[in-house]
């Protein structure tokens, strides 16, 4: 996940603002800007309808943290697959 590093001070100014005023530095700032690099990297993967490409998010923790369906929620409509063996289907077609 394209999360900003912690110790990013404009990140941290940021986080330091939110949360005194009861937002939370993760859901309000760190996770919608990571699901927006992911959305902006998937626009120039795909950018016509005869365009085909393959997004590996390869960060276990989509699977096992809640935030992981949030960002599957925000991404462009695709099948997502788990089995490396579809990938390599991908491209052998």
């Amino acid at each position: 996940m394209p999360f900003r590093p912690p110790n990013d001070p404009l990140l941290k100014a940021r986080i330091d603002k939110c949360e005194p005023d009861g937002g939370n530095g993760f859901r309000d700032i760190q996770l919608p800007e990571a699901i927006a690099v992911l959305r902006q990297g998937t626009g120039r993967l795909i950018r016509s309808m005869q365009d085909r490409g393959v997004m590996a998010l390869l960060d276990s923790l989509l699977y096992h943290k809640g935030y992981g369906r949030e960002v599957a929620r925000n991404l462009p409509a695709a099948q997502i697959r788990d089995d490396l063996a579809d990938v390599r289907w991908f491209f052998e077609t």
